[in-house]
């Protein structure tokens, strides 16, 4: 018998070819490698950094022997590739590698790791990565020069000595024929440090294509093999079924979905068969009963051969346009097909060729399976499972009659199939009360800018009424007559224009209101007259009803008064009285007399105030929600003068609760603890006096608070006393032990005593120790916890690396102002090893206090990444503070979409000002005026004292031409002093362009740019004054802001040359060539500092 021809040698396995390019240039991106160093290496060593995976091996040069290495050199410093859909799917399906490898040591591996650069299809232009590197065994050891010593002499056989020199060696090296120096001994119990590299990726633009930014996904398809397929398939090549399997003259393909898994190839069964029991002697064998479908596929899996893949899994990018033919493939069919073709494998070996039937054999057993898709329709789903029966595709002459087919032999194939994101997305939960998505207004009627309207009509009148009795007096006969007198006196031009433009915004409110007008279509005909005769029987009678006021006030008034006293100024928009009262019972109205003296009209205006406010909300809830606005946004003295207002209400002022609330503010503050001192005490003196109900837990919430303030401060003997009283009442209560043991900590007495009370707190759990902390916090004072934690020694060290303390550690930095600390902190929690995410809640509020460091340190890549982080986990937000951070990143990434939705997130739990000026910001950003002017108004409800959302408003206004409002709200911002720099600079250059006229009015524009200099002084707002003063023909003065503007933006070119370019043009105009000469030199130094700096 001829022995069995041995299987061919394998093939080896070919190299990956990455495609990258040379140069850039268009359809190309540069992914640029910046590597800030790796720290804690287990001892000093030569290293060098390679990436791969993503690119092509990109080895730095060695690094001088360091345990922290940071001076790496890349040979280059980013790989270039071709924009399309072969990146996409390199970037979905392959991760960039990071190796350390020991240059010293033939650049063995001295660890590894990897990260997705996902981030970088469409939401990220760079991604920062600290990765932990996993230690091989052989420099892992290094952490314990001992163990290294021991593995160096068991390796050395008996020259065991040279072998323990040449570790102690290793270990520090010294001086040729010195004695080796005493190995480093580690403690017991020692865990080393980790160890980290920093780097990151940036790339100019997004690298996914620009249609697929919000719809876009991952296919990931796993096949798990082919089996049950018919002997004829599997047994071509073999000559007995015992042959190997690599002898088979097949190989193998799936596709789905555009997705192929190549390198297909038949395998050896998992599972050898038994053999079926022989009958006895003279026994007929008993038939077996015929297997069900389940139990044939099960045999057929673990008996017979099968198509296995050598890569079962690949990943495609996949976007928009697949996903709507996806859905409409659910909707319609529910289903798709998986195609499994085999193909001639070319023979390695020329004296055995294939067998000559092999290539139409391929042909015939092209086969196919219907995947059942169907679960994917179900809200949520993005991942299912099938076993699929496989069916012939071969028609036509590829169909070989005689030989058998898939189906016959019940062939299938198993595989799955995941998208990254559910084709059917979960529905929202529902509302179940809409009223909670914007805040209860009782005075407020459906449509709220109406009564605006009217109100401000009434008040044009009033003062219309005003004037008229001021200037023009009782001697005037007739209309014309007291007209001159009007504009003798010089008031007539101004009550024209402001009764015009009140008049205007009438006829716009009814107009928008009434259901016959089309929008973009004259009014004609009947329809015009019906409005115009309507909005006239308005006006007429509300002008009326003012008249009829004063008639009523001036009889109800006692004495005779002058006639200078007679008139009255109208309101002021600004005061709250700028909206309509609930008294005015859907009507406009509510007015304060005009006609009366000024004890009278000061007593009606503040009735009228009064009225407005209870009406409009609560006074104490409406100064608790401003303080938290202000608090949110660090403006702590807004904030203070909020709950200061608040305390003075009567229904507060009695609660020791409201100034126990008002001292944790201050202390939070920082340089108020005098301030929350007293408060401290007032709540003292309230709960000795039982002015209201009070508890227990208040009495010991004001004791502890105020003890533990004056801890801070250093009156150690008045905090002790306060402790020891209540240590002395419960003596078995851990929280009065732990302040009792801090207390003498500090006042560095009984130190011994100090100890044993502190470590009699926790009984050895760890709990009560951070449920103290937390009291800390909550006074905020974090001072005493880092006093407990650096200081005390109390608790072991492993303790310091437990999340709750790693958590409050952070927390408390963060309320010391120290954000790059808590963000070290933090970090602890928010990466994990092999920098996988950390999981739990004690990591969830990690990244959201990482994201607020962040935010406040000016980094808003990575604060967008915290906070998004922090939304992945299982329990959802429900502060609106987390929301209005969340938007004031994304508009500083000027992403006004998602910072719209954040904020009214934000507001579906609490209806704050600033959210509702975020949405107003977002919209204007994306040109929606309308959207932006309702904001704009329910901002202005909620505080109508913040000089940005007057700012916005006059923008807003002056895109819409409505000059009088914009003027308005412009004058408001600037009466609140403004603070909003960039809003400032926006409201000069529009008031500056446009045609001479109300749209023009450079006056307004020099104020703004004044006032945006006292703020910052600029180069943008010297330039915006000298587009102001050009205006109003002051070129030499609007010349020199121009200089002093080019001045500070020498490293901004482009600005700079634009207003060198209309500063030269002005000089021109002049005449003045001295000045002309002056901007070209001036130009050419800034274009030289320029070069000059870094």
């Amino acid at each position: 018998m001829a022995p069995k021809a041995a299987p061919p040698p394998p093939v080896a396995e070919p190299v990956v070819h990455i495609p990258e390019e040379d140069e850039e240039g268009e359809g190309k991106v540069a992914f640029r490698l910046a590597l800030a160093g790796v720290t804690d290496l287990p001892c000093p060593l030569e290293t060098l950094v390679a990436f791969g995976g993503l690119c092509r091996e990109n080895r730095s040069a060695p690094a001088a022997e360091s345990e922290s290495p940071a001076e790496f050199e890349l040979p280059k410093d980013k790989f270039i590739r071709k924009l399309g859909q072969e990146l996409c799917d390199d970037v979905v399906s392959k991760q960039l590698e990071i190796s350390l490898c020991d240059a010293a040591n033939e650049n063995a591996l001295i660890g590894k790791a990897s990260i997705s650069l996902l981030p970088l299809l469409h939401d990220q232009t760079e991604v920062f990565a600290e990765l932990e590197l996993q230690l091989t065994e052989a420099y892992h050891i290094k952490w314990w020069p001992e163990k290294e010593a021991e593995l160096l002499e068991a390796a050395g056989g008996k020259d065991k000595k040279a072998a323990a020199g040449k570790a102690k060696a290793k270990a520090k090296p010294g001086a040729p024929g010195d004695e080796a120096p005493e190995l480093l001994k580690r403690p017991e119990g020692f865990v080393p440090p980790r160890t980290i590299i920093r780097f990151s990726v940036r790339v100019d633009e997004l690298v996914g294509p620009a249609e697929d930014r919000k719809d876009w996904t991952t296919l990931t398809m796993k096949v798990v093999g082919a089996f049950a397929l018919p002997d004829r398939l599997t047994t071509l090549g073999l000559a007995s079924p015992a042959d190997e399997v690599e002898l088979h003259q097949l190989k193998y393909r799936a596709m789905c979905f555009g997705a192929v898994l190549e390198n297909g190839e038949l395998a050896r069964p998992k599972e050898e068969n038994p053999e079926a029991p022989a009958a006895a002697e003279g026994e007929e064998a008993a038939e077996a009963p015929a297997p069900t479908e389940a139990e044939a596929r099960e045999r057929a899996e673990r008996f017979g051969r099968s198509v296995q893949f050598k890569e079962p899994v690949v990943v495609r990018y996949r976007g928009a346009r697949f996903l709507r033919e996806f859905r409409q493939m659910l909707n319609s069919t529910g289903g798709t097909w998986v195609y499994f073709v085999p193909e001639e494998r070319t023979s390695n070996d020329p004296k055995k060729p294939n067998l000559p039937e092999v290539g139409s054999l391929s042909k015939h057993f092209v086969g196919k399976a219907w995947v059942d898709l169907r679960a994917l329709i179900r809200p949520g789903a993005r991942a299912t499972e099938a076993c699929c029966e496989l069916r012939t595709a071969a028609v036509g002459a590829e169909v070989m009659e005689e030989e058998p087919t898939l189906q016959a032999s019940r062939a299938f194939v198993r595989l799955a199939l995941e998208l990254r994101g559910a084709p059917v997305a979960e529905p929202e939960p529902p509302i179940e009360d809409l009223r909670v998505l914007a805040p209860p207004r009782k005075p407020l009627g459906k449509f709220p800018a109406s009564s605006e309207a009217s109100l401000m009509y009434r008040e044009a009148v009033e003062a219309s009424f005003a004037a008229i009795c001021r200037d023009a007096g009782a001697g005037a006969a007739g209309a014309a007559a007291a007209v001159q007198q009007l504009k003798k006196a010089g008031s007539y031009d101004d009550l024209r224009e402001n009764l015009r433009g009140a008049v205007i915004r009438v006829f716009r409110e009814r107009m928008r209101k009434d259901t016959s007008a089309v929008p973009g279509k004259l009014l004609q005909g009947e329809v015009r007259d019906e409005l115009v005769s309507g909005t006239y029987t308005h006006l007429k009678e509300a002008a009326e009803a003012v008249l009829e006021e004063i008639r009523l006030h001036e009889l109800a008034s006692a004495g005779a008064r002058a006639p200078a006293a007679a008139a009255q100024l109208p309101l002021e928009p600004e005061s709250p009285n700028y909206f309509r009262s609930e008294a005015d019972n859907g009507e406009p109205g509510g007015l304060s007399p005009v006609a009366a003296g000024g004890g009278v009209a000061e007593e009606a205006r503040t009735q009228r105030a009064r009225e407005v406010l209870v009406a409009a909300s609560d006074v104490a809830g409406r100064n608790a929600r401003l303080a938290f606005e202000a608090e949110l946004s660090g403006s702590w003295p807004r904030a203070a003068e909020m709950l200061q207002s608040r305390l003075l209400l009567d229904e507060v002022r009695c609660q020791p609760k409201e100034w126990i609330a008002y001292a944790k503010f201050c202390a939070r503050a920082r340089g108020r603890q005098a301030a929350a001192e007293e408060a401290l005490r007032q709540a003292v003196q309230l709960i000795a006096e039982g002015v209201a109900p009070n508890s227990r837990e208040d009495e010991q919430e004001v004791d502890m608070m105020l003890a533990c303030l004056l801890l801070d401060r250093g009156r150690h003997d008045e905090a002790i006393r306060v402790f020891r009283e209540w240590h002395l009442k419960a003596p078995s209560d851990p929280t009065f032990k732990f302040f009792l043991g801090l207390g003498l900590f500090l006042a560095d007495e009984e130190p011994v005593e100090a100890l044993r009370l502190l470590n009699a707190v926790g009984g050895g759990r760890l709990e009560p120790y951070t449920a103290c902390l937390e009291k800390l916090l909550d006074y905020g004072l974090p001072s005493l916890a880092f006093t407990f934690l650096d200081q005390c020694k109390v608790l072991p060290d492993t303790a310091q690396n437990e999340p709750s303390l790693v958590l409050i550690d952070a927390r408390a930095s963060c309320l010391d102002r120290d954000f790059s600390a808590a963000v070290t902190r933090a970090e602890q929690l928010t990466m994990s090893k092999g920098g996988e995410k950390a999981t739990g809640s004690a990591a969830q509020e990690a990244w959201r206090l990482q994201g607020e460091c962040f935010f406040q340190l000016g980094d808003m890549d990575r604060a967008l990444q915290s906070l998004n982080q922090a939304m992945t986990f299982e329990r959802k937000f429900e502060e609106p503070g987390f929301f209005i951070r969340l938007g004031s990143v994304l508009v500083a990434k000027k992403r006004w979409k998602q910072a719209r939705e954040a904020y009214l997130k934000s507001i579906q739990f609490l209806p704050t000002a600033e959210a509702w000026s975020g949405v107003a910001y977002a919209e204007y950003r994306s040109d929606e005026l309308q959207m932006c002017y309702e904001a704009l108004n329910e901002a202005n409800l909620l505080d109508n004292e913040r000089s940005d959302v007057w700012a916005l408003l006059a923008l807003v206004h002056l895109r819409l031409e409505n000059w009088t409002q914009a003027s308005h709200g412009f004058k408001q911002c600037l009466k609140l002093k403004a603070d909003c720099e960039d809003l400032l600079l926006e409201v000069a250059a529009e008031f500056s362009r446009g045609p001479p006229g109300q749209s023009r009015q450079p006056d307004f524009a020099e104020s703004a740019a004044r006032r945006a200099m006292e703020l910052r002084d600029s180069g943008q707002a010297h330039a915006a004054l000298a587009e102001a003063l050009v205006v109003q023909g002051k070129a030499l003065e609007a010349a020199d802001e121009a200089r002093a503007a080019m001045e500070r933006l020498v490293d901004q070119p482009e600005p700079r040359k634009g207003i060198y370019d209309r500063a030269l043009r002005w000089c021109d105009e002049l005449g003045r060539h001295d000045l002309v000469q002056a901007l070209h030199d001036l130009q050419r130094s800034c274009d030289q500092k320029a070069k000059r700096s870094p």
